[in-house]
């Protein structure tokens, strides 16, 4: 069974929507998360690319801009393991939205009631 798992972060780029060759509409775009400090007191950031299908896809380039606050609720694929150019292994994380949500910068996340978030619709 796959892994349903809802992600808080901000949008790294403005979606783009695109057709599949029949014809299906996709729009991919990318989530930042922060993921604490190392010990030299850097941010770190997990990213995750999310794609949206259908009447998603078309909403969330319609009304998603970089930047924005969001709540992205999905499937979450497997991550893919790799070694980047300075042979250390990363891990690329991706997953399928069914549920997007902008959330307003100014408050924090615990406080968020679902009346604050603007949902995303087909």
């Amino acid at each position: 069974m796959p892994a349903t798992v809802t992600i808080v972060g901000n949008l790294g780029n403005t979606p783009e929507r695109r057709y599949t060759p029949n014809g299906k509409e996709v729009t991919n775009f990318n989530v930042a998360l922060y993921a604490g400090k190392d010990q030299d007191g850097e941010k770190l950031t997990t990213w995750v690319r999310i794609t949206a299908w259908g009447k998603l896809a078309t909403s969330a380039e319609d009304k998603l801009t970089k930047g924005q606050r969001v709540q992205v609720s999905g499937i979450l694929n497997p991550p893919q393991v790799y070694q980047d150019k300075n042979n250390e292994y990363k891990a690329s994380y991706e997953m399928t939205a069914f549920l997007i949500a902008i959330i307003p910068h100014d408050i924090k996340y615990s406080d968020i009631q679902d009346e604050e978030k603007e949902v995303v619709t087909p």
